[in-house]
């Protein structure tokens, strides 16, 4: 599993949204022409290559006019997503509603927005402005029986590489729960109510790729949690107005829960400057940022940049550990730069201070407190985010440190870490040399529950915060199983 979790970091995630929608969509042509949908297939490819087609120039016109910048794969995302949600039609009125859904969902991102950093989800207030006004409303199509294995095996590999397992788990739960009670409360049988929740409602979809978009979606995992939640069960419970049973339309329950993340998460665009770059080991530089507002931020949260170029097959975004302090000022990055390296490390080793980038948002779950004892393990650039919590002003942190590197050529960042004075193990192949006080080399054993109990005697006490790859994250949890550390948590590695 850890294989193909490391297979599918190697492709972008906005790059991997697009090639399973374009899957779904090439599913969907394939079952109109063997009957098992109603569509004209005809009529398919041109509602389809208007709504790609009004998208992408529309989000790159508007994007390289007011931002200076477009994510190639959005307005590609865009548009298929509203192909597999509106009906396909020939008919030329029609196909003119079909145009205006593509142009909302396109502008909407560019002048429905809060600095630099829009708010709602463009294909949910698109559809949401059609059906409200009946102009054109959503069918929903893709909520098919034939549709739903390849939407929902598409869903899982999304919600797998997000690691967002949980949180949209329970929106599905909330949804085809409360959907099957209604219509069993309604008088259908349990069997048919279960049918009913399962075959002929959008929940695979929705929850495959438009709960999860995540520059709308709340930046914590508790908070999508519970917007999951109220999203689950305001699409699937019935109310009654005006003696009449309604339900409320999907598309504006996600502009609803939108609203609402915004709200709670105070999400806004992030311009940054390069001010310096520092090779803090063979191969290892750490970029430090000047923001052009004050951003907020916890040790251990992550940032998602953007770097316009020719990108390949990993897109122009990528998720990094912070490791600056939060008080700070400024904001820094670690990373390694292989060889041969993606385009995205090339475009930004090639920056000069001074050039401008952006971001689109702070978020992450693997936050370090300052009020418990601790045990950091760390592999390589794994340390980056601890890096955040030992430069932040914590004097009294009680901290052991086990950081792994593969030679002595990738200790990196040693001074920062020896100027927090906590305690370091160091599990290195080969003899480090001379070692700040309060650093001891370890030699390079198997990670084990007797190697961890021999070298942290104390474990017991503390609680233990991971960062590195999966292979890693695997064989760390495997080796504390036992140790009776008081709890772990693990930094999820999304791909740098």
């Amino acid at each position: 599993m850890s294989r193909i979790r490391a297979l599918l970091a190697k492709v972008g995630l906005y790059r991997l949204t697009a090639i399973l929608l374009l899957i779904v969509v090439a599913y969907s042509f394939v079952a109109a022409f063997i009957g098992w949908l109603d569509f004209d297939p005809l009529a398919m490819l041109v509602t389809l290559i208007i709504l790609v087609a009004v998208t992408t120039v529309l989000s790159w016109a508007f994007g390289n006019t007011l931002v200076g910048s477009v994510n190639p794969e959005s307005p590609m995302i865009t548009g298929m997503i509203l192909f597999l949600i509106l009906r396909p039609t020939l008919d030329g009125e029609e196909l003119i509603w079909i145009g205006a859904a593509a142009v909302l969902a396109a502008i909407s991102k560019f002048l429905v927005v809060w600095r630099a950093r829009h708010i709602f989800n463009p294909v949910a207030i698109s559809v949401s402005v059609l059906t409200l006004f009946n102009l054109y409303p959503a069918a929903w199509w893709v909520a098919s029986p034939s549709m739903l294995p390849i939407v929902a095996i598409s869903g899982l590999i999304l919600w797998w590489r997000m690691a967002r397992m949980r949180s949209t788990l329970l929106f599905v739960v909330a949804y085809f729960g409360g959907l099957a009670s209604g219509y069993y409360y309604l008088g259908a049988t349990v069997q048919d109510a279960l049918q009913i929740a399962l075959y002929s409602s959008p929940i695979a979809f929705i929850a495959s790729f438009m709960i999860i978009e995540p520059l709308t979606a709340a930046p914590r995992g508790k908070q999508r949690a519970v917007l999951n939640l109220i999203a689950g069960l305001a699409m699937s419970l019935p109310v009654w107005l005006n003696e009449y049973l309604w339900w409320l339309s999907p598309e504006v329950v996600i502009v609803i829960v939108n609203l609402l993340a915004f709200l709670i998460s105070g999400r806004v665009g992030i311009s940054l400057t390069l001010t310096q770059k520092v090779e803090v080991a063979n191969s290892i530089f750490e970029y430090h940022f000047s923001p052009k507002r004050p951003l907020k931020y916890q040790p251990g949260q992550f940032l998602e940049l953007q770097l316009n170029h020719a990108a390949d097959i990993r897109g122009n975004r990528r998720m990094f550990s912070i490791s600056s302090a939060p008080e700070s000022g400024e904001i820094s990055i670690g990373m390694r730069h292989e060889n041969p390296s993606s385009t995205f490390k090339l475009a930004l080793a090639d920056l000069q201070p001074g050039a401008e980038v952006v971001a689109t948002g702070i978020a992450g779950d693997f936050i370090i407190p300052k009020s418990e004892p601790q045990l950091f393990i760390a592999a390589g650039v794994g340390i980056t985010p601890f890096l955040s919590a030992l430069r932040s002003s914590d004097p009294a942190r009680n901290v052991v440190l086990l950081y792994m590197v593969r030679s002595a050529s990738e200790i990196a960042w040693k001074d920062v870490v020896a100027d927090a004075k906590i305690t370091v193990l160091l599990r290195c192949p080969e003899d480090p040399g001379p070692l700040p006080p309060s650093w001891r080399w370890i030699g390079n054993p198997p990670l084990s529950r007797a190697v961890l109990r021999g070298n942290i005697t104390d474990i017991n006490k503390r609680k233990a915060y991971i960062s590195g790859s999966a292979e890693v994250l695997r064989r760390v949890r495997k080796a504390l199983r036992g140790t009776g550390v008081k709890g772990v948590k693990s930094d999820v590695f999304l791909g740098y």
